[in-house]
Order: structure tokens, then C-alpha cells, then sequence
């Protein structure tokens, strides 16, 4: 399946709902949940910062220097509230509401993480970026190409 083709269906939704329990990945303003060894959502809880991530992150692809982008969604979830643990007929229901777009997933995981940063900085620089937290942790590989997984609003300046 092409990344363009995934949409939020009720078994992502499921998939997503799990990965929020239980993912470690977590940046400054989002969540990174695996969807399949391919393909990733990136959470947001405001909608101001998923459209900043977004569109940063569609600037930098196309210079080659971030993973593919997919679809952007909006994901509702019903969170249940437990109000008197003795009586159920209490309980309450809030909505929580993420914001979010399907990604290409890169390996984080190779030798030589700091020099591969200095690289992608360097690069991003000469095309007019400016990559406030450049660090190992936040580039991958996708194949042999290096890219730039951290699109947080925090770690970029505006130019």
C-alpha cells in the first residue's frame, strides 16, 4: 500500500489507541505510533502544531531531507471518566481529540549518528533552514538516505 493511501480506519484507530498506551516515542509537542515497519502516525494535540509539523515537514521533502508524507487526520477518541468507582452509572465519557498525518517510518537505529547529524544540519542550512535541535536523536535512515525525523514547532526557527 502506497503511503498516500492510508486513511484513519477503525482498525488504525484501534492500532493508534494502543501505540498512545504504550509508545516511548515521544517528542515535544507529539507522538510517534509504528503503524507497520513502513509506514507511522505522528500525533499532535493541537492542530496549530500538527499543521506547522506538516507543512515543515513537506518543505523538507522536498528537498529530500525528511521522511514521505501522507494524509492528515484528525483522530477523536471517547476517554472514559470513572466518577465513584462504586457506581458505575456514573461514569462519563470526555473526547480527546489528536490531531495528526501518516509518515514514513526511518531507521533511528546506525553507527556514526553525530557525524550523519552535522550532515543533515549542514544541509538544511544551505537550504535556508534553521534546526534549533539538531541531534542524533532526531535523524534516521530510510534506506541509505539520511533524513530529518523531528518536525516539532520547538525545534525550528522560523526563517
Amino acid at each position: 500500500m502506497k503511503l498516500q493511501d492510508y486513511k484513519l480506519t477503525e482498525q488504525l484507530k484501534t492500532k493508534i489507541f494502543t501505540g498512545i498506551r504504550t509508545s516511548k516515542k515521544y517528542g515535544i509537542s507529539c507522538l510517534f505510533v509504528p503503524i507497520n515497519t513502513r509506514v507511522g502516525v505522528k500525533l499532535f494535540p493541537r492542530k496549530t502544531d500538527r499543521d506547522f509539523s506538516f507543512r515543515l515537514q513537506k518543505r523538507l521533502q522536498s528537498f529530500d531531507l525528511s521522511p514521505k508524507l501522507g494524509r492528515s487526520f484528525v483522530y477523536k477518541l471517547e476517554w472514559p471518566i470513572i466518577h465513584d468507582e462504586y457506581n458505575i452509572s456514573e461514569l462519563t465519557f470526555d473526547i480527546l481529540v489528536l490531531y495528526g498525518f501518516f509518515t514514513q517510518r526511518a531507521n533511528t537505529c546506525f553507527k556514526n549518528k553525530g557525524r550523519a547529524c552535522d550532515i543533515l544540519y549542514k544541509e538544511a542550512h544551505k537550504k535556508g533552514f534553521i534546526w534549533d535541535d539538531s541531534h542524533h536523536n532526531n535523524i534516521g535512515m530510510i534506506g541509505k538516505k539520511l533524513v530529518i525525523i523531528d518536525t516539532d514547532p520547538a525545534s525550528w526557527s522560523l526563517t
